[in-house]
């Protein structure tokens, strides 16, 4: 019987971590596919090019973290306090954050490693055309992300997965965030998609998190215009976001 229960474990710790890898596949996947006219990406990985630009102020959200961990897409709030990219490898980036979930809060350090940055085939000129003209490249940031939580605290462990940050360079050849269709319903950025590991065990959860939107927060988020959380899972940390 022990052994059975051994197995089992074993096997639901590898379902889960497939399912991370499948997922950050699948996001990869469904980017470098996209046959969206302003969403059609260049094959070449332009990450020498753009690796002399500090991507600092993109990983800073500007706006609030939504997120979720396990399968009852419990909220987990994110807080990245300190980021600083390496003197030796302008590739890594180390960061310095907290969690909340529910009443816990965690403290964690950890490091962004850009791995591949990609230009977009068309610019994308914003509502009215009121961007025309305004920058002369739009791409998309990949990388992984290592965030690993003080174990003197409660209930901690690892984060690791994938980010994707879109970016934009205008005429004066300064990098920005990109928001140029900030106003559109499916708008997001700033997209991380992974899992959080318990120390000590093979305790995969999925944890994902995001800008306006949660990568595959399946029935999570019924919002059409904006995010709003699903009234079976407000008991899970969304009571503040139910609208009234």
């Amino acid at each position: 019987m022990k052994q059975l229960i051994t197995l089992l474990f074993l096997i639901l710790a590898l379902i889960a971590k497939c399912q991370s890898v499948d997922y950050q596949k699948f996001w990869i996947d469904s980017i470098e596919s996209s046959k969206d006219y302003y969403n059609e990406l260049k094959t070449e990985n332009k990450l020498e090019t753009y690796q002399i630009f500090d991507f600092t102020p993109l990983f800073f959200p500007k706006n609030e973290f939504y997120g979720f961990i396990g399968p009852d897409y419990t909220r987990i709030k994110m807080y990245f306090l300190s980021i600083k990219r390496d003197s030796a490898n302008q590739c890594l980036y180390h960061v310095i954050g907290a969690t909340v979930v529910k009443d816990n809060k965690c403290d964690f350090s950890g490091i962004i490693t850009l791995e591949k940055i990609q230009e977009y085939k068309n610019l994308k000129i914003g509502l009215d055309s009121s961007f025309s003209g305004k920058s002369k490249f739009q791409g998309i940031l990949f990388g992984k992300y290592l965030f690993k939580e003080n174990p003197a605290q409660k209930d901690v462990g690892i984060f690791e997965g994938l980010v994707t940050i879109s970016w934009y360079i205008d005429n004066f050849n300064l990098l920005h965030y990109d928001n140029i269709e900030w106003y559109s319903d499916s708008y997001k950025n700033n997209q991380y998609i992974g899992t959080w590991t318990e120390y000590g065990t093979k305790n995969h959860k999925i944890c994902n998190w995001g800008v306006y939107r949660i990568p595959f927060s399946g029935d999570l988020d019924i919002g059409v215009g904006e995010f709003s959380p699903n009234p079976k899972y407000l008991n899970s940390g969304w009571e503040d976001l139910q609208i009234k």
